[in-house]
C-alpha cells in the first residue's frame, strides 16, 4: 500500500493518497496567474512542475493503466468485448484517480499516447465534472471520452 508523507505532519496511504495528489495539483492551477495563456496551456504550465515532483510516486500507476489500455486496444478480441474490459478497468478508478488522469493526459506526459486510449474506451464516463478545475477543460477532449 502506497504512503506519502506530505509536507507537515499528514501521512496520506491507499487511495487517499489521490486526493492530497489532486488538492495539490489544484492548487498550483490556482496559483498560476498567468493571463496571456489559454487554458490547455495553463494545465501544461500547472502540471509539469507538479509532475517533477511526484512523478517518482505517480509515474508507475500511470505508465501501469496506459499499458493496460494498450494492450486492450492491440488485443484480438471484438470491439464489444473491448468496451466490456474497459469498463471493469474505468470501474476500479476512484474519482480522484479519474481526475488526475484527466490532467495527465493533457500534459506531455499523456497527451500523444494515452489521450486517444481514454477517449475510444471512455474513460471519463463517471468522472464527476465538479471535479473539473474548470469546466471548460471539458471541451479539450473529444466527447467519446465522456460516453459509453
Amino acid at each position: 500500500m502506497t504512503s506519502i508523507i506530505f509536507r507537515g505532519d499528514y501521512l496520506a496511504t491507499g487511495r487517499d493518497c489521490f486526493i492530497s495528489f489532486y488538492n495539490r495539483l489544484k492548487k498550483c492551477y490556482d496559483n498560476e496567474s498567468s493571463t496571456s495563456i489559454t487554458e490547455e496551456e495553463k494545465i501544461v504550465v500547472t502540471y509539469e512542475p507538479f509532475w517533477a515532483h511526484y512523478k517518482q510516486e505517480l509515474g508507475h500507476y500511470f505508465r501501469y493503466l496506459y499499458r493496460m489500455f494498450k494492450y486492450l486496444n492491440e488485443s484480438f478480441v471484438d470491439e464489444e468485448q473491448k468496451k466490456l474490459y474497459a469498463s471493469i478497468i474505468r470501474a476500479q478508478l476512484s474519482d480522484m484517480e479519474t481526475a488526475l488522469l484527466f490532467y495527465n493526459c493533457l500534459s506531455a506526459q499523456g497527451h500523444q499516447k494515452f489521450k486517444p486510449l481514454v477517449e475510444k474506451y471512455c474513460l471519463f464516463d463517471n468522472l464527476p465534472h465538479e471535479l473539473l478545475f474548470n469546466t471548460g477543460h471539458i471541451e479539450l477532449y473529444n466527447e467519446s471520452a465522456f460516453q459509453t
